[in-house]
């Protein structure tokens, strides 16, 4: 087909939202037989419905063959169906919450580094203060909580505040500083250092961020400027319950932010070493919030200042 824009308004008039549910599947499944199979229709009905998509938005969308192959103009039309859809489904939850008698829903997504003290204090301050709003609580890295964010399945994300989130264009505000440092079990050999160096901790197994990630960058940084070479990593993790057992049980070291060690070191499960990740290397310093509309409602606004007051208790 010739690729040719349609008009704005014919698209708002002739889209439907059994397109865009027909579009995701086909998207996701990779193939007309298994999207079919996925929407218990006849695999021609699903190659009629791809065509007709097809020819309302004006672009072909997939090369066919056994497996679809995405052209160009499918990635930022299924950004927008995931996002259109994920909407649909939460106006239609928050219908049902105010049919049942409950309050709004708010999703909030966190980092670790938001889970220890913030957030419960800023629940504790919502229900102390007889909120009925309802909360949903997502803890991820930033890459699963963004991820949950584009396609609107989060309201706010509490976490570090990095180059993607002051780039995004949405409304964002800074609560606090907070450097990440190295962690060990309390009675392990490299606590007993009275003045350690990154060089001492090239001798203990590491427990790492995943490859890629913002925090794993910095720590191969620090070490490198440090003059020391990163170790091997004995195991790539976002789990803090398995990183936490593998510190108790073994001479792992790790890193971890300074408010989720400061937690760990008062619980006695975990001391904070005074190594800390050089804050001139990444966008790993500065935790605060992310949202999407520049004047959110007034469920979303009480939980932002809730969040706002139990950080300055602290």
């Amino acid at each position: 087909m010739a690729n040719k824009p349609v008009d704005a308004t014919e698209w708002i008039r002739r889209i439907r939202l059994r397109h865009l549910e027909i579009l995701q599947t086909i998207a996701q499944q990779g193939s007309l037989t298994a999207a079919a199979n996925a929407l218990n229709m006849t695999q021609p009905a699903a190659s009629q419905w791809l065509a007709d998509i097809e020819a309302i938005v004006g672009f072909q969308l997939f090369v066919r063959g056994r497996r679809l192959k995405p052209t160009p103009y499918a990635a930022p039309l299924l950004r927008h169906v995931e996002r259109v859809l994920g909407d649909t489904r939460r106006v239609m939850d928050e219908m049902a919450a105010v049919h049942g008698g409950d309050g709004v829903l708010v999703r909030i997504g966190i980092m670790l580094v938001a889970a220890s003290q913030l957030i419960p204090d800023a629940v504790k301050d919502l229900r102390n203060n007889g909120s009925e709003v309802r909360l949903e609580l997502f803890e991820d890295n930033a890459i699963g909580l963004w991820s949950r964010f584009e396609r609107n399945e989060l309201d706010v994300i509490i976490g570090r505040l990095d180059e993607r989130a002051l780039s995004s264009g949405y409304p964002n505000e800074r609560l606090f500083a907070d450097q990440y440092c190295v962690v060990c079990r309390p009675d392990h050999p490299f606590a007993r250092k009275r003045k350690p160096v990154w060089s001492d901790a090239t001798k203990y197994p590491w427990i790492m961020p995943p490859h890629g990630t913002p925090l794993r960058v910095a720590i191969e940084a620090t070490f490198a400027k440090e003059g020391a070479k990163t170790p091997v990593a004995w195991l790539d993790s976002v789990s803090l319950t398995t990183t936490q057992v593998l510190l108790r049980d073994t001479d792992c070291l790790a890193v971890l932010s300074r408010a989720a060690a400061d937690y760990a070191h008062s619980l006695g499960i975990l001391k904070a070493m005074p190594l800390v990740l050089n804050n001139d290397i990444g966008d790993v310093g500065d935790v605060g919030m992310i949202w999407k509309d520049s004047e959110p409602d007034p469920e979303l606004e009480s939980v932002l200042n809730a969040i706002r007051q139990a950080n300055q208790k602290h």
